[in-house]
């Protein structure tokens, strides 16, 4: 068979056993696609500085990256809300539940320079909401292997790193976050209870036209489009703190029919703006080589982005893997989201400036119980 396409590679970083036994065997034996699937997850890694955590100590880690997608790539596939397999549950380990959907249309814009930020451009306020998208046309073909690597675009600089620790007790947990540990109703908590905080991150990223283009012609790619008011601006986003907490063991044998309860909640990430608007980056974003071309994807940003610039965090539901439901506890309003299979589910809701999610392998009433005695 041929090498693999560019979709294929991209998912494997994220569901390693999602590869079919011939794709598998391709792999494996073929150095060309080891090492474009490296090339790929380094970008993921590079865009994705801010929201990323170092490895825990204990098997429970992998609850982290809960409810995320990666946010290197635009063009990535939405937030998966949990992995199909034992070895996907490594997407549990980023700290901001909301805040890789939240960047998804600024994922570019993570990191940071000094620069008087005059503008916020998203705290949000209002509740969240799920935006159902269809995978970009041609994804699993590669046909959106022309996508721009955005971190080369301008300079990125981590301003104050998220520091993790695991293990830590319930006391420990509240007072490194400032966040209140959640109690949910003891059925639904039958295992022993792991707390990982994640502190507080910020960073910002300067936009450079000539690095992009640099960048675009020592990579033989099209050459970047820069719309007027991008050169220059800077983009700072402060996110976290987090905490998560998991009720049960979360390791190598974990799979969606035995996940047990996870709670998670963040402060809402902020985003501020030297002065190029949200509505400027989107347009910036949909014009790039690799994703103008390709309508379904500029769809997909564009529905993502109406609720963003609204102020709401809006969660990209894969409509060939997910759906979703709107749900209300205790006069909070959140949206349920459950895995197709029926096996794992989570609800997402925003309280004041906090971003909660409850998940695991509970059907939506169990799920609607634990919300409305947390929420």
């Amino acid at each position: 068979m041929g090498h693999l396409g560019d979709g294929a590679l991209r998912r494997l970083i994220d569901e390693p056993l999602a590869m079919s036994d011939s794709e598998r065997f391709h792999y494996q034996h073929c150095e060309h696609c080891q090492a474009r699937r490296r090339e790929y997850e380094a970008q993921a890694e590079s865009a994705g500085q801010l929201l990323a955590v170092g490895p825990a100590e204990v098997d429970t880690q992998a609850a982290l990256r809960a409810v995320t997608a990666r946010s290197a790539h635009p063009a990535s596939a939405p937030v998966r809300l949990f992995a199909r397999s034992a070895s996907s549950l490594n997407a549990f380990r980023r700290p901001i539940l909301i805040a890789a959907a939240l960047l998804a249309l600024t994922s570019v814009a993570v990191t940071a320079g000094p620069a008087v930020l005059t503008t916020t451009i998203f705290e949000p306020k209002a509740p969240v909401t799920a935006v159902t998208v269809n995978p970009p046309a041609g994804e699993t073909q590669g046909a959106i292997a022309g996508l721009p690597d955005l971190s080369a675009y301008g300079d990125m600089t981590v301003i104050k790193k998220a520091q993790t620790q695991t293990g830590v007790t319930p006391d420990e947990a509240a007072s490194t976050t400032g966040l209140k540990v959640l109690t949910p109703p003891a059925q639904y908590a039958t295992g022993a209870v792991t707390y990982t905080t994640v502190t507080a991150s910020e960073g910002s990223f300067t936009f450079s036209k000539a690095k992009a283009i640099a960048a675009a012609q020592a990579a033989g790619k099209p050459a970047p489009v820069f719309p007027d008011g991008i050169d220059g601006s800077t983009i700072d986003v402060t996110a976290g703190p987090a905490l998560v907490e998991v009720f049960g063991t979360v390791d190598k044998n974990s799979t969606l029919s035995n996940l047990p309860l996870i709670l998670a909640q963040s402060k809402a990430p902020v985003v501020k703006s030297t002065g190029v608007s949200y509505e400027q980056l989107e347009a910036f974003l949909v014009a790039q080589p690799g994703i103008a071309g390709n309508p379904s994807l500029v769809a997909a940003i564009h529905a993502i982005g109406a609720p963003l610039a609204a102020g709401q965090i809006a969660i990209p539901v894969p409509a060939d893997r997910a759906t979703s439901k709107d749900e209300t506890g205790n006069g909070v309003p959140g949206v349920l989201i459950s895995e197709n299979t029926g096996l794992a589910s989570a609800l997402v809701w925003q309280k004041g400036d906090i971003v909660y999610a409850a998940g695991g392998h509970f059907d939506e009433s169990q799920l609607l119980a634990i919300y409305k005695s947390i929420g």
